[in-house]
């Protein structure tokens, strides 16, 4: 979907339940971390980076990632260069960052892993003007975001959604409500290689979506 003007993003998704990653021990990082740093950068000690809308999404990402401790999130306000929404996943030894530098445009924070592990977020915020991209599997019309929600949360297999509102130049897309999944089976590259034998961990649930 290319529109990428006028719209409102919403994760209706309320159930997750937080992984407790086995890459990292956590029983020495026990601290309990929620609050965010705003303007503050954890530079360096990268695994990768995710896509993300808010530190809040970002968070609950370094959350169920198995090695990440703690993350920095490129905020849609950063002007240095053309990153936007970009959730840096890190990690030490210590759980620690090794530094921490005041930076414009960036919040940092911590994986929840340390919490309780009965915590299951609510990810209700509405993103203005940010397409939340992935595969898009029903288009509806709805009268409003609250409607495209409900329908999204009535949906089996709906994760979260993007509705177009009134104020688009497209007539024809108005008030449309788009049902969107992302894939949660791995989904490696895949080549040809002599001598090699690969597969999937035997935890991954093949009947889910």
């Amino acid at each position: 979907m290319g529109i990428c003007l006028n719209m409102l993003g919403l994760l209706s998704i309320c159930s997750l339940s937080l992984s407790q990653g086995k890459g990292v021990s956590i029983s020495s990082f026990s601290d309990c971390k929620t609050q965010h740093e705003v303007d503050v950068d954890f530079p360096g000690t990268d695994i990768t980076f995710a896509y993300s809308p808010d530190a809040d999404h970002c968070q609950q990402l370094c959350t169920q990632h198995p090695s990440c401790l703690f993350f920095t999130f490129i905020r849609g306000d950063w002007t240095r260069d053309n990153r936007h929404f970009y959730c840096y996943f890190k990690s030490t030894t210590t759980g620690e960052p090794r530094v921490r530098t005041p930076l414009l445009g960036v919040t940092s924070g911590y994986s929840l892993k340390p919490c309780s592990p009965d915590l299951k977020p609510c990810l209700s915020q509405v993103y203005q003007n940010v397409n939340l991209l992935g595969i898009d599997y029903r288009k509806l019309f709805t009268a409003d975001y609250e409607e495209c929600q409900r329908a999204c949360t009535q949906d089996s297999g709906c994760q979260f959604f993007t509705f177009v509102n009134e104020h688009t130049q497209m007539e024809n897309i108005r008030f449309m409500c788009h049902l969107k999944f992302s894939w949660t089976i791995p989904r490696p590259s895949v080549k040809t290689l002599l001598n090699v034998i690969s597969g999937f961990s035997l935890k991954i649930q093949m009947g889910q979506q």
